[in-house]
């Protein structure tokens, strides 16, 4: 995971042609790095991260590297798509993250991280049908389009929260808590992709 983080240092703010640009390291081993033209930087595709998830998978050093590559996304084309796509590929974004950590390889593991991104997921399911400061309204959605399955969606939320809270003090999630069993929205977006 720290060869990730140098591995990210190797960016270029200059367009390399083609827009992919590969590195080789050890053996076969290649990094990709992706131009973005919004950001007019490169973006490393996080190839050593994929690979410690591919070959470790169902482990708790698989787990701790899913983790770290599920913060890196985003909801535009990112490291863990590919994952993502097998877990069911037209769903939203929230949908698919529940549904890869709660495969047969991932959802035994006891592992916090992964409660906490599953939960996340949850929330965000759950958090948009009940929003109050009306910004799905610019996206042309409504709370409405978030009900189906939203009821069940908080109370996994909660559950898994508990469970995290169980293990570990931290007062920011003990305060998103209290805002899910009081119903409120917590403007849990992390896991919402515009068209979706």
């Amino acid at each position: 995971m720290r060869a990730d983080a140098e591995a990210k240092r190797l960016e270029r703010r200059r367009k390399p042609l083609p827009d992919v640009r590969t590195v080789k390291i050890a053996g076969n081993i290649a990094l990709e790095y992706r131009w973005n033209e919004i950001q007019a930087f490169e973006n490393y595709q996080h190839n050593l991260l994929r690979r410690v998830v591919s070959h470790l998978s169902g482990t708790q050093a698989g787990a701790n590297a899913l983790v770290r590559l599920l913060r890196v996304g985003d909801c535009q084309p990112n490291p863990y798509e590919d994952l993502l796509k097998a877990s069911a590929a037209d769903a939203p974004l929230h949908y698919r993250v529940i549904r890869l950590l709660t495969s047969p390889t991932w959802r035994n593991l006891n592992h916090a991280g992964l409660w906490k991104i599953q939960a996340e997921a949850y929330e965000t399911w759950w958090s948009p049908s009940v929003d109050t400061k009306g910004q799905l309204s610019f996206y042309n959605l409504s709370p409405a389009d978030f009900q189906g399955g939203a009821e069940a969606a908080l109370a996994e939320a909660i559950r898994l929260y508990l469970k995290i809270l169980a293990r570990q003090s931290d007062p920011e999630l003990r305060s998103r808590l209290a805002k899910l069993r009081n119903r409120e929205d917590t403007l849990q977006r992390t896991w919402f992709c515009v068209g979706d």
